[in-house]
């Protein structure tokens, strides 16, 4: 067993849910976010005592750690200055339209050897989506003070003109596109692209909840899909621009069905 997840029980007693597996920690983590415990379901649990999305995970963690063996680091540590040169040509030549960039025009434009680059990626795919979440990191934002309404608006927002006016666009399309044959590439985009946003917004819904502004028991992760969704669609495809009113239109058709 790698953990266990707590939560407090109408009887007042302590149930407890054990983690065998660390792939268990994003579910747990996201049904702590959204009140849907399997513990609170089957236990008659009033409450999860792990509310917020970084304690679950913060708590888990902390049981894996304590109980395991320090990881083993492989190769030597990557050259910041190297790191830097090949991330950058990685990009450089994705966003010349260069078809398939490989390992080899990537540390041809770099200046650097095709080992030191494998020493440090897998493939040329992982360098780019290494390179995408550099760029991205903590690029969305909401309003302090916003609704629930208001802050859903502005993260879409955020995210239209992530996609739209930086190079994270053509990027993102390159990876998915890369995705379809590198089961890596598919598994780190969900990960660490996919995920961290979609739970951002479920933590938005879930906060409009307690505040009152948001219906209680809604598919919370459909919504998040939903929402995202036509940005996506449009990027890929291209049928249609992404604009400023893209944002309110999709508000606007979704609110209706979550607000309270």
């Amino acid at each position: 067993m790698l953990g266990q997840h707590r939560e407090e029980g109408l009887d007042g007693g302590l149930h407890v849910l054990a983690v065998a597996r660390i792939e268990d920690l994003s579910e747990l983590s996201f049904q702590c976010r959204v009140g849907r415990c399997h513990e609170a379901q089957s236990a008659g649990s009033a409450r999860c005592s792990v509310v917020l999305w970084a304690d679950a995970v913060d708590y888990i963690l902390y049981s894996v750690s304590s109980n395991s063996q320090p990881p083993i680091q492989r190769g030597r540590p990557r050259s910041d200055s190297a790191r830097r040169a090949v991330l950058d040509a990685a990009a450089e030549l994705a966003l010349e339209g260069t078809a398939g960039v490989g390992i080899d025009a990537i540390a041809a434009r770099a200046g650097v050897s095709r080992t030191t680059i494998y020493k440090w990626w897998p493939s040329a795919p992982a360098v780019l989506l290494e390179g995408l979440l550099e760029r991205t990191h903590e690029s969305l934002e909401t309003r302090a003070s916003a609704t629930t309404r208001e802050a859903l608006y502005d993260y879409l927002a955020s995210l239209i003109a992530l996609v739209r006016d930086t190079p994270a666009g053509p990027l993102l399309k390159g990876l998915v596109a890369a995705s379809v044959t590198d089961a890596d590439v598919a598994r780190a985009l969900i990960d660490d692209w996919v995920a961290p946003r979609r739970a951002a917004v479920v933590n938005l819904l879930f906060e409009g909840v307690r505040r009152g502004e948001v219906r209680k028991g809604l598919e919370y992760d459909v919504v998040a899909d939903t929402l995202f969704a036509p940005i996506y669609y449009r990027l890929m495809f291209e049928h249609q621009p992404l604009t400023e009113r893209l944002t309110r239109d999709i508000i606007d058709v979704c609110w209706p069905g979550i607000a309270a």
